[in-house]
């Protein structure tokens, strides 16, 4: 999967039809929700390792059920599904996780932020990931700071 970056934000190359599914949830559902990117990556590594035999995603349009073998999207009311291999949505997943750090990790001057305005979007929005779900499973990979910040 390829993406894109333009004024209006990080798209996904259209070129491949099969791509659909999984390229307008990150772009869509993940969007630019550092929070859901790291509940989404933290739902594959659980997989992943055997920690969870699936786990269930839904940030917004598509439901999504996450398997040691395949990764399957289905959309409510629609009779449509696609199912991906597992490596393939981690690649994309993590891929997408390095763009919005590169992208989407700054702090627009003319909004008043709530959380921890003294961090870059992504750090604040791990505390709070982790003030409810613990220590993420990806501290120390993909740019995601082993400790810290405090």
């Amino acid at each position: 999967m390829r993406f894109t970056i333009d004024s209006r934000g990080i798209e996904y190359d259209m070129a491949d039809p099969r791509d659909h599914a999984l390229g307008s949830w990150l772009v869509g559902d993940v969007g630019a929700s550092f929070y859901a990117a790291l509940a989404a990556l933290s739902g594959v590594h659980d997989v992943a390792t055997g920690a969870l035999p699936r786990a269930d995603m839904n940030f917004g349009g598509w439901d999504v059920a996450v398997r040691p073998a395949d990764v399957e999207f289905t959309m409510e009311g629609m009779p449509w599904r696609q199912t991906y291999l597992f490596e393939e949505v981690r690649q994309a997943l993590e891929e997408y996780w390095a763009l919005l750090l590169q992208h989407r990790n700054t702090r627009d001057p003319e909004v008043t932020y709530l959380v921890r305005p003294d961090l870059p979007r992504a750090w604040a929005e791990l505390l709070s990931w982790e003030e409810t779900n613990g220590r993420h499973p990806y501290r120390g990979r993909l740019g995601i700071p082993v400790q810290g910040p405090a």
